[in-house]
């Protein structure tokens, strides 16, 4: 993260634990998340927070921001077929760790994490 970025503490807390400090490409999955969810909708959900944080420390969009991460992304970056993408999805809006919004044209498909929810339920306990 860079210094002269500014986020709050539950920023801080959910991109600490995901971080990977081998490579942005390796996927750092905290237990609490992998045990809670399973592997694919954990995997699903660190690859929206390294998604965020790239854009974050890019400078494209600001703590709680929503920003797009196409399905043909997603494919590429987890493996995880379309069917499973929303599966994970839905699993964590029902839990309110995401929601999504469908805007644009041609539409695209806005995620927001929902943070400070993340981080009080299922990080603090690592």
């Amino acid at each position: 993260m860079s210094e002269q970025l500014k986020c709050s503490i539950w920023e801080e807390q959910v991109l600490k634990k995901f971080s990977s400090p081998i490579d942005d490409d390796v996927f750092v999955i905290p237990t609490s998340i992998l045990t809670t969810f399973g592997p694919t909708t954990a995997t699903f959900l660190t690859s929206l927070i390294n998604k965020y944080r790239s854009l974050r420390e890019s400078g494209a969009i600001n703590e709680g921001d929503q920003f797009p991460y196409l399905y043909t992304e997603l494919r590429e970056k987890t493996a995880l077929s379309d069917h499973q993408i929303r599966t994970c999805k839905l699993k964590l809006i029902q839990r309110g760790l995401l929601c999504t919004e469908k805007r644009s044209f041609p539409q695209r498909e806005y995620y927001q994490i929902n943070l400070k929810r993340l981080t009080m339920k299922y990080l603090m306990t690592e």
